[in-house]
C-alpha cells in the first residue's frame, strides 16, 4: 500500500475527550464497535466495553461533557497518551 493511501483512508479509531467533575480524560473507541481500546489509567477498567458504559459511569459524577475529537486534532493529543 501506498503512503499517499493512507492518508484517505478512514481511521478505525474514535478520540474522544470525555469531563466530569472528577476527572478528565481522552479515550479512543473502534469506529464500528463502539468499545474502548485505549484509556487513561484512571478509567483503565472500562478498557475492553463500550464507550457508553463510560459516558454513563461519568455523567452519574455530574457536569459530564464529551467531545468527539476531529481527525486533524489527533496528532497534538498524541502526548497525552
Amino acid at each position: 500500500m501506498e503512503a499517499g493511501s493512507q492518508l484517505n483512508r478512514r481511521p478505525e479509531t474514535v478520540v474522544w475527550w470525555v469531563s466530569s467533575r472528577r476527572m478528565t480524560v481522552q479515550v479512543e473507541s473502534n469506529r464500528t464497535t463502539g468499545v474502548i481500546v485505549k484509556t487513561a489509567p484512571v478509567v483503565r477498567k472500562f478498557a475492553g466495553q463500550p464507550i457508553h458504559n463510560l459516558f454513563k459511569w461519568m455523567r452519574q459524577q455530574g457536569g459530564f461533557q464529551k467531545v468527539r475529537l476531529p481527525v486533524s486534532d489527533r496528532g497534538r493529543l498524541s502526548a497525552l497518551r
